[in-house]
C-alpha cells in the first residue's frame, strides 16, 4: 500500500485549491446470494494485486468477465443511508415539513410520489425503485440540491427537467441505459457521478452546465464511444477502474481541468495531447500499465503533484525538469533504471518516492532540490551511497532500507531537519559496523531521530 503521507497531501492539495468533492452516500449494496457480495469484493482485491504485477493481462480479462457476470445478475438490494428518511416513515411521523434527507424506497411508479409536504428537502436518494422521470416533481423539489439514484428497475433514460438548485447528481448500480437524457436545465449543477454502470451510448451535452466542475466514473463499462461535450467549467475528472487501455477523447475537451485521477486502468502510454490541459496541477496514473510518457506531458508547468506509482515505466522523460511548480512526485514501484538529470531542476520538490525501482545511482543534479523533505530510495539496486543526498539540507525523511550498501555516510544524522532514517536490510560491512554504528545511535538517540540501521 503506498505511504500515507499520499492521501495526506492529495487532502491538503484538495484543500489548499478550493477543490471539493461529491458528496458520497454511505450504503450497503447487496445481491440475492450473499456469496455473489462476497465474491465481488474478492475480485476486485485480486484486480488490485494483479495490477501490481508485470503482465498477466489475460488473468485480467477473466476476472473482468467474472465481474460482469455477477453485474448481470443484477443488485438485489440498496440499504439506505444513514440519516435518511424513508417517505413512509416521513408520512408517519407527520414531520415531512422539516425534513431534509429522504429516501424512496422500492417505489414501483416511474413518476416520484406527491413531495410537495416536504418544503425543506435538500438531498433525495431514489434506491430499489422505477422512477425515471423527475421533470413532473420540480415545482416540489425548488431546494434540492443532491439527488442520488441507486439500483433503477428500469433501463430507460432518466428525465431532470428543470431542477434549479440541483448541485450534486450520483447514479450508481443502475442497468444500462439508465443515464440523463439532458442536463442543460440544470444550471447550478456541479458534480455528476456514475458508478458501477455500464455507459452504454452515454452522451452528455454539457455545455450549457456552467457550474458543473466534476465528473466522476468509478467501475464503470465504457462500452461503446462515450460522448461529452466540451466544458469549460469541468475542473475535476475521476475515471477510475474502468478497464481503460487508453485515455478517452472527451478528456481532451476540459482546458481547465485541474485534477485528473486515472487509477486501476490499464493504460499503457500517456499521450501528447494531454499538453491541452494547461491548467492541471494534479495527474495520477495510480495502478496502470503505464510503459511510456510522451515528453510533451512534462511540458505542463503547472503540474504540483504527479502519481505513477504502480506502473512499467524503465525511463522518465528528460524533460522532467520543466515541471517548475512539482511538489510531490511519485514513480515508485516500477522498473526505473536511472533518474534524469534534469530532476535537479525541480526547484520546488518537496517529496519524491522512487522505492522499489531498479535504481542504483541518482544523478549529480539532485543536489538542485534544496526544498526536498521527504525521499524514499528503498529497495532498489544501490551498491554505493548516492552522495548528493547529503547536501539536501531540508530532508526530514530519508529511507533507503533493502539496497545493497556496506556503509552509510555519518552526514546523514548531521542533517539539521532530519528526523526519519531508515537504511536497515542492507549487508554493511563489518569494519563499519565496528566503528560507526554505536555513533550513529548515540547521534540519533540524542536528535530524536526515528532510526533504523
Amino acid at each position: 500500500m503506498k505511504n500515507s503521507s499520499f492521501f495526506f497531501c492529495l487532502i491538503l492539495l484538495l484543500s489548499t485549491s478550493g477543490l471539493a468533492t461529491a458528496q458520497r452516500f454511505s450504503r450497503e449494496v447487496t445481491f440475492e446470494n450473499p456469496a455473489d457480495s462476497i465474491k465481488l469484493d474478492s475480485l476486485y482485491k485480486e484486480l488490485s494485486r494483479r495490477s501490481r504485477a508485470e503482465g498477466k493481462i489475460d488473468q485480467k480479462d477473466i476476472l473482468w468477465a467474472q465481474i460482469r457476470e455477477l453485474r448481470a445478475k443484477g443488485w438485489q438490494d440498496i440499504i439506505p443511508s444513514k440519516g435518511f428518511v424513508t417517505y413512509e416513515e416521513a408520512l408517519q411521523s407527520g414531520e415531512t415539513k422539516n425534513i431534509r434527507k429522504l429516501t424512496i424506497d422500492r417505489y414501483p411508479e416511474k413518476t416520484l410520489p406527491d413531495l410537495s409536504q416536504f418544503s425543506k428537502l435538500e438531498e433525495l436518494e431514489i434506491i430499489n425503485s422505477s422512477v425515471k422521470n423527475i421533470s413532473r416533481s420540480r415545482r416540489s423539489l425548488r431546494k434540492i440540491k443532491t439527488i442520488a439514484i441507486y439500483n433503477s428497475q428500469v433501463e430507460e433514460k432518466l428525465r431532470l427537467g428543470k431542477l434549479r438548485s440541483l448541485k450534486k447528481l450520483e447514479l450508481a448500480y443502475n442497468p444500462s441505459g439508465f443515464v440523463p437524457s439532458n442536463t442543460s436545465k440544470t444550471r447550478k449543477l456541479r458534480s455528476i457521478s456514475f458508478k458501477n454502470q455500464t455507459l452504454v451510448g452515454l452522451k452528455l451535452n454539457i455545455k450549457r452546465n456552467k457550474k458543473l466542475e466534476e465528473l466522476i466514473f468509478e467501475n464503470s463499462d465504457f462500452e461503446g464511444k462515450v460522448k461529452i461535450s466540451e466544458s469549460k467549467s469541468v475542473k475535476w475528472l475521476n475515471i477510475i477502474r474502468c478497464e481503460l487501455t487508453e485515455i478517452p477523447d472527451f478528456v481532451f475537451s476540459f482546458p481547465n481541468l485541474v485534477k485528473l485521477q486515472l487509477a486501476r486502468n490499464y493504460i499503457e502510454h500517456a499521450p501528447a495531447q494531454l499538453a491541452q490541459l494547461p491548467n492541471l496541477a494534479s495527474l495520477s496514473f495510480y495502478e496502470n500499465q503505464l510503459k511510456t510518457i510522451d515528453s510533451a506531458v512534462f511540458t505542463l508547468t503547472k503540474l504540483e503533484d504527479v502519481d505513477l506509482y504502480h506502473n512499467q515505466l524503465t525511463s522518465l522523460p528528460e524533460n522532467i525538469g520543466n515541471l517548475e511548480n512539482l511538489k510531490i512526485f511519485y514513480a515508485s514501484f516500477n522498473q526505473l533504471r536511472e533518474v534524469p538529470e534534469s530532476v535537479g531542476k525541480l526547484s520546488k520538490l518537496e517529496q519524491l518516492y522512487l522505492h522499489h525501482n531498479k535504481l542504483s545511482y541518482l544523478p549529480e543534479g539532485i543536489t538542485g532540490l534544496q526544498h526536498l523533505k521527504v525521499l524514499h530510495l528503498n529497495n532498489n539496486y544501490f551498491t554505493t551511497f548516492p552522495q548528493g543526498v547529503v547536501a539536501l539540507k531540508k530532508l526530514k525523511e530519508f529511507k533507503i532500507s533493502h539496497n545493497h550498501l556496506g556503509s552509510i555516510p555519518k552526514e546523514l544524522i548531521e542533517l539539521p531537519h532530519i528526523k526519519t532514517l531508515f537504511a536497515d536490510e542492507n549487508p554493511l560491512e563489518e569494519p563499519f559496523l565496528k566503528k560507526e554504528l554505536g555513533v550513529f545511535q548515540q547521534m540519533a538517540d540524542s536528535a530524536k531521530i526515528n532510526f533504523r540501521l
